[in-house]
């Protein structure tokens, strides 16, 4: 995980209840949509079972 990311998570707790939904329902609206460098990551995380 990027420091970028670190410091949102650290900014992202010091929020309200509210404006966390509000934020974790933007972001996982944000990854409904198609997007190929997400897709390829996921693909290389999976591991065969």
């Amino acid at each position: 995980m990027s420091n970028e990311a670190k410091t949102l998570i650290e900014r992202a707790r010091a929020l309200s209840p509210e404006d966390r939904i509000a934020l974790v329902e933007d972001v996982l609206d944000s990854l409904d949509r198609a997007d190929p460098a997400i897709d390829q990551h996921s693909s290389r995380s999976q591991k065969p079972g």
